[in-house]
């Protein structure tokens, strides 16, 4: 397990690093127009914000070795196995909404930032860079799933494309 953990920080540092740098595009200083709106302003650090991730985070180590927490993870993964006999289908299909919104509003009309080849490209790389952290984070945790099928459950591969399809859409529709 700790050899997991190593080549997950190690490969984690790496695309932190080497694949999404910070301002790769120069500034435009040729524009007189200043736009004021609540992006333009600086982000001011508050220390406040950690106190729920910190609580969070510390209930959920706390809870890795306590045996109450793990016999509950237990008794719902039995509940859910004895009194779920059909899958649910309609998660299976609805991760993809947002990425049929991002290419079904350009059809009626509505104008994103980006051409259909542009928009393309980063939905691709968007979704290869989230399917790469999800398998890897997948391996690395080695989780149960409830129906005891796996040991693939965490974290969520649906979610996680929902939610890279959700923040492709905000992205590309901000303006409009």
């Amino acid at each position: 397990m700790t050899t997991r953990w190593i080549v997950f920080f190690c490969l984690f540092g790496f695309v932190v690093q080497h694949v999404c740098p910070q301002d790769v595009l120069p500034q435009d200083t040729t524009t007189t127009k200043q736009v004021s709106d609540k992006r333009d302003t600086p982000y001011h650090f508050k220390p406040i914000q950690f106190v729920v991730p910190t609580a969070m985070i510390g209930v959920g180590l706390l809870g890795l070795n306590e045996g109450w927490l793990e016999d509950q993870n237990h008794k719902l993964r039995d509940a859910l196995q004895k009194n779920s006999p059909h899958h649910i289908k309609l998660d299976d299909y609805s991760q993809y909404a947002p990425l049929v919104a991002l290419y079904g509003l350009d059809l009626v009309g509505v104008r994103g930032k980006h051409h259909i080849i542009d928009k393309t490209i980063l939905t691709g790389t968007a979704y290869a860079l989230m399917s790469a952290s999800v398998n890897l984070l997948k391996w690395t945790t080695n989780e149960r799933r409830p129906d005891g099928s796996a040991r693939n459950s965490f974290p969520s591969g649906h979610t996680a494309t929902a939610f890279v399809g959700a923040e492709l859409l905000r992205r590309e529709y901000w303006e409009v």
